[in-house]
């Protein structure tokens, strides 16, 4: 079974990716990782280690069994900024697209962000949610889980989902723009506490802007407080806010979803 970092130095050092069966959510992989695999390659690209401050990513279609590899492009570089687009193909198509912006910090008179964490009791006060294999997603082994809400899974139709998060694997440290990214796409649908059987659902598309540099973050555990925004005709939209254990405000994120409601 392969952590998140040993998946990471696969993508890093090019050519064919092999992705453990461990990391499986459903019959796709874990978003996370696909988008992390995605960016590492693409940002080969780079030159000089510039700070991550947002990543775009288009979900085409599920990853199957078999190898997998990157195609990546610089799309510009700036003097302060730069972009690239990578691409996860499979069998001659592409998977998972992604674009991400890499910017330097510039002195500023002002700075802003939003409120505080809402009800976040200290990580150390709750338990973990242990891990039912072949009931929950496999990817889900990889990481501890302490929940501040209900729990999706258990009908409350909430519009909320809070958790604090933490990643398995201290080796992925090494790569924080990896380690954030696999971090903030743990919560699942919110819009899954409105049903009272499973509910199958994905990400269509995601958005992850950066407020802190990840590689001036520091934290193990992340609190993570995710709000469903709205949800028709099977598709969601949940935004999210990612919080180190300080307290520190360290990234958004904006998800579009597709939902199937269970059979009768």
């Amino acid at each position: 079974m392969a952590t998140f970092s040993e998946m990471i130095d696969r993508a890093r050092a090019g050519g064919e990716i092999e992705i453990d069966d461990s990391w499986r959510q459903g019959r796709a992989v874990f978003g996370g990782l696909a988008t992390a695999i995605t960016l590492e390659a693409a940002a080969r690209e780079l030159a000089g280690d510039v700070p991550l401050r947002s990543v775009m990513t288009s979900f085409v279609a599920p990853l199957g069994d078999g190898p997998l590899s990157v195609t990546a492009s610089l799309l510009r570089a700036g003097r302060a900024v730069s972009q690239v687009e990578g691409k996860l193909v499979q069998d001659g198509q592409v998977l998972t697209a992604v674009q991400a912006a890499f910017g330097a910090g510039r002195p500023v008179s002002r700075d802003y962000a939003a409120g505080p964490m809402d009800d976040a009791p200290p990580v150390d006060s709750l338990n973990d949610m242990p891990f039912a294999e072949g009931l929950m997603p496999g990817f889900l082994q990889h990481f501890q889980v302490r929940w501040v809400t209900t729990p999706v899974g258990i009908q409350s139709a909430s519009d909320r989902a809070a958790m604090w998060v933490r990643l398995r694997d201290d080796g992925i440290k090494a790569y924080p723009n990896a380690w954030l990214i696999a971090v903030a796409d743990m919560p699942p649908p919110v819009m899954m506490l409105h049903y009272e059987k499973p509910v199958r659902a994905s990400s269509l598309s995601w958005s992850l802007e950066f407020f802190v540099p990840p590689q001036d973050v520091k934290s193990d555990w992340f609190f993570l407080d995710y709000r469903l925004e709205s949800a028709a005709d099977g598709y969601s939209q949940q935004s999210g806010r990612i919080f180190d254990e300080t307290g520190q405000l360290i990234a958004y994120s904006r998800q579009c979803m597709v939902y199937f409601e269970p059979s009768a």
